[in-house]
């Protein structure tokens, strides 16, 4: 998935016009801890709302703090981890895309970012998590694979999370069945320990994804 396939058409950019207490409530509303300022395309940097703060005289027009804009954006054609990395290291809630041109072309949101992810990783279609916890020496993919082909089982995507100071690791598994019954009695004869599963026919879909968002925090994204 590219950087334009993630943007989140809600989000109306700042023009250099705006007063910046204005912003503030904009921000507000967005549930965004910054806003891209745009005038005819062109694209200025991200103003946040922490820079708004540490102004002596907000009630002023961006035009008059360009300096502390922050010149941070991907290309529509970028990757998504491309955008993860932007979003995690530059600590943003929101992130501009640009085209060719360096025109903008719109941003992407959190919220955006996490519904893309779970598109890409299957969490949104029918089927169940499970997390094994295994050691880092007695990982093998080969036989996860074969367990799961035993049991009419597809994965659908596969994370590795090594635990700190330990040479224990969680292997987190998206399948396409919600029956895992059989498959976890598998993965037990084999000796691997079941941390924990998810499955959307036990559970809203609002709480599966709270168990997604705190797996993608186990991954530290």
């Amino acid at each position: 998935m590219f950087a334009k396939d993630m943007i989140d058409n809600a989000i109306t950019p700042i023009k250099l016009s705006d007063n910046c207490l204005q912003i503030i409530t904009w921000m507000e509303e967005s549930k965004v801890a910054q806003l891209p300022v745009v005038e005819e395309q062109s694209y200025y940097g991200l103003i946040s709302e922490r820079e708004i703060y540490n102004l002596q005289e907000p009630d002023i027009e961006v035009r008059e703090v360009l300096n502390r804009l922050r010149n941070v954006a991907v290309h529509k054609t970028q990757y998504f981890t491309d955008v993860l990395y932007y979003f995690v290291n530059e600590k943003l809630t929101v992130l501009p895309v640009l085209d060719r041109q360096t025109n903008y072309a719109g941003v992407i949101t959190n919220q955006s970012l996490i519904r893309s992810l779970a598109e890409i990783n299957g969490i949104s279609h029918p089927g169940s998590i499970i997390v094994l916890e295994v050691h880092q020496t007695d990982y093998m993919l080969s036989q996860i694979g074969q367990i799961a082909e035993m049991n009419d089982v597809k994965i659908l995507n596969l994370f590795t999370r090594p635990h700190k100071d330990s040479m224990l690791m969680d292997v987190i598994l998206k399948t396409n069945s919600e029956k895992i019954d059989s498959i976890i009695g598998t993965f037990e004869r084999y000796e691997y320990s079941v941390k924990t599963t998810f499955s959307k026919k036990d559970i809203e879909w609002e709480e599966l994804k709270e168990n997604y968002d705190y797996m993608m925090n186990y991954l530290n994204i």
